[in-house]
């Protein structure tokens, strides 16, 4: 990917988290843009979280969604994780290369 790809796919990403619920909708398009090819069982489990706000999600399954989100992108350049900590679940970070 080149740094625009990766900025399009980081700032679909953050908005997906930062609007309050998941939207599968988002995955898809990142995935056109890594060309990533998903582990079927990951983006089904994503898929069955579509609306669904954030709020709602048990902490063990909020805490563990960015590594699923990650697997199912498969882009080394889209490093990020839910900061729970700040008590806002809802706060994409992305890790700096």
């Amino acid at each position: 990917m080149n740094a625009i790809e990766i900025l399009v796919a980081k700032t679909a990403l953050k908005k997906m988290m930062e609007q309050g619920y998941f939207c599968i909708c988002t995955i898809d398009k990142v995935l056109k843009i890594t060309g990533g090819i998903p582990d079927p069982k990951d983006y089904q489990m994503l898929s069955a979280l579509h609306c669904i706000h954030y709020k709602d999600m048990p902490p063990a399954l909020l805490k563990e969604l960015p590594n699923i989100i990650r697997r199912v992108v498969e882009s080394p350049a889209l490093d990020f994780y839910i900061d729970v900590s700040s008590g806002s679940n809802q706060l994409l970070t992305f890790r700096e290369a």
